[in-house]
Protein backbone atom coordinates (compact mmCIF):
# COMPACT_ATOMS: atom_id res chain seq x y z
CA UNK A 1 0.00 0.00 0.00
CA UNK A 2 1.19 3.53 -0.76
CA UNK A 3 1.98 6.10 1.88
CA UNK A 4 -0.84 8.43 2.92
CA UNK A 5 -1.48 11.27 0.50
CA UNK A 6 0.51 14.41 1.10
CA UNK A 7 1.13 17.71 -0.64
CA UNK A 8 4.32 16.40 -2.26
CA UNK A 9 2.21 13.92 -4.25
CA UNK A 10 0.05 16.65 -5.81
CA UNK A 11 2.26 17.02 -8.91
CA UNK A 12 2.25 13.25 -9.47
CA UNK A 13 -1.52 13.06 -9.04
CA UNK A 14 -2.05 16.01 -11.40
CA UNK A 15 0.10 14.43 -14.11
CA UNK A 16 -1.68 11.07 -13.80
CA UNK A 17 -5.14 12.65 -13.92
CA UNK A 18 -4.20 14.79 -16.93
CA UNK A 19 -3.02 11.65 -18.73
CA UNK A 20 -6.59 10.28 -18.66
CA UNK A 21 -8.07 10.66 -22.17
CA UNK A 22 -11.33 12.15 -20.86
CA UNK A 23 -9.66 14.94 -18.86
CA UNK A 24 -9.42 18.21 -20.77
CA UNK A 25 -7.76 20.03 -17.87
CA UNK A 26 -7.62 20.47 -14.14
CA UNK A 27 -9.63 23.38 -12.77
CA UNK A 28 -9.31 25.44 -9.62
CA UNK A 29 -13.06 25.81 -9.20
CA UNK A 30 -15.11 28.99 -9.22
CA UNK A 31 -12.83 30.78 -6.75
CA UNK A 32 -9.61 28.96 -7.57
CA UNK A 33 -9.49 27.31 -4.17
CA UNK A 34 -8.99 23.73 -5.35
CA UNK A 35 -5.20 23.74 -5.30
CA UNK A 36 -2.23 22.45 -3.38
CA UNK A 37 0.34 25.06 -2.44
CA UNK A 38 3.92 23.85 -2.77
CA UNK A 39 7.19 25.76 -2.49
CA UNK A 40 7.38 27.96 -5.58
CA UNK A 41 4.13 26.86 -7.26
CA UNK A 42 0.52 25.74 -6.93
CA UNK A 43 -0.99 22.57 -8.31
CA UNK A 44 -4.38 23.78 -9.53
CA UNK A 45 -7.21 21.23 -9.51
CA UNK A 46 -5.73 18.96 -6.82
CA UNK A 47 -6.20 19.68 -3.11
CA UNK A 48 -4.83 17.30 -0.52
CA UNK A 49 -5.03 16.20 2.14
CA UNK A 50 -7.64 17.75 4.36
CA UNK A 51 -8.05 16.63 7.97
CA UNK A 52 -9.32 13.17 7.01
CA UNK A 53 -6.73 12.62 4.26
CA UNK A 54 -9.17 13.03 1.38
CA UNK A 55 -7.92 14.15 -2.04
CA UNK A 56 -10.10 16.64 -3.92
CA UNK A 57 -10.01 16.85 -7.72
CA UNK A 58 -11.65 19.50 -9.85
CA UNK A 59 -11.65 18.65 -13.55
CA UNK A 60 -13.03 19.65 -16.93
CA UNK A 61 -13.92 16.56 -18.95
CA UNK A 62 -14.49 15.91 -22.63
CA UNK A 63 -17.72 14.37 -23.87
CA UNK A 64 -17.53 10.71 -24.71
CA UNK A 65 -17.66 8.37 -21.73
CA UNK A 66 -20.34 8.23 -19.03
CA UNK A 67 -19.40 10.53 -16.14
CA UNK A 68 -19.74 7.86 -13.41
CA UNK A 69 -17.27 5.65 -15.27
CA UNK A 70 -14.76 8.47 -15.73
CA UNK A 71 -14.96 9.64 -12.12
CA UNK A 72 -14.52 6.02 -10.89
CA UNK A 73 -11.45 5.70 -13.13
CA UNK A 74 -10.03 8.96 -11.78
CA UNK A 75 -10.54 7.76 -8.20
CA UNK A 76 -8.60 4.59 -9.07
CA UNK A 77 -5.79 6.63 -10.62
CA UNK A 78 -5.46 8.75 -7.47
CA UNK A 79 -5.63 5.75 -5.12
CA UNK A 80 -2.84 4.04 -7.08
CA UNK A 81 -0.63 6.97 -6.07
CA UNK A 82 -2.01 8.07 -2.70
CA UNK A 83 -3.21 4.81 -1.19
CA UNK A 84 -6.63 4.00 0.21
CA UNK A 85 -7.97 7.53 0.66
CA UNK A 86 -11.31 9.14 -0.07
CA UNK A 87 -11.22 10.89 -3.46
CA UNK A 88 -13.78 13.61 -4.15
CA UNK A 89 -14.15 14.45 -7.84
CA UNK A 90 -15.92 17.62 -9.01
CA UNK A 91 -16.63 18.01 -12.71
CA UNK A 92 -16.75 21.77 -13.30
CA UNK A 93 -17.40 21.66 -17.04
CA UNK A 94 -17.71 19.36 -20.04
CA UNK A 95 -16.29 20.31 -23.43
CA UNK A 96 -16.57 18.79 -26.88
CA UNK A 97 -13.57 16.73 -27.99
CA UNK A 98 -11.14 18.91 -29.93
CA UNK A 99 -12.80 22.16 -28.82
CA UNK A 100 -10.64 25.27 -29.36
CA UNK A 101 -10.59 26.07 -25.64
CA UNK A 102 -7.27 27.61 -24.54
CA UNK A 103 -6.39 25.69 -21.38
CA UNK A 104 -3.19 27.66 -20.74
CA UNK A 105 -5.11 30.95 -20.52
CA UNK A 106 -7.61 29.37 -18.10
CA UNK A 107 -4.82 28.11 -15.84
CA UNK A 108 -3.11 31.51 -15.82
CA UNK A 109 -6.41 33.24 -14.98
CA UNK A 110 -6.96 30.92 -12.02
CA UNK A 111 -3.40 31.54 -10.77
CA UNK A 112 -3.68 35.32 -11.19
CA UNK A 113 -7.10 35.50 -9.50
CA UNK A 114 -6.08 33.55 -6.41
CA UNK A 115 -4.16 36.43 -4.83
Amino acid sequence: MSAPAGPAQADTIAAAVLAHPSVARLDGGALGVVATHLPGHRVVGVRQPDEDGAVELSVVLTLGQPLPEVTAQLRSVVRAIAGDVRVDVTVTDIVAPGSPEDTEETAVAVEAGSG
